[in-house]
């Protein structure tokens, strides 16, 4: 799983409407439900600042080739 999709999960955990949230932070709601589109890093930062979140939460290292 992603970080938008970690991130959608949150939402969905922490009953938060993404409408609402892509109206206040003003981002279109199909960078976050949509797949074809990108959620750029700022807009990211920008939504974790809003809901009050470390970035790092949403991000997964199983599965990745790394170096640590």
């Amino acid at each position: 799983m992603g970080v938008k999709e970690e991130l959608l999960l949150y939402l969905k955990k922490q009953n938060i409407g993404i409408n609402q949230l892509a109206k206040e932070l003003n981002i279109e709601i199909e960078k976050l439900i949509d797949n074809t589109y990108e959620l750029k890093a700022g807009e990211f930062c920008e939504i974790c600042a809003y809901l009050q979140v470390n970035p790092w939460d949403f991000y997964k290292r199983e599965n990745r080739n790394i170096r640590k």
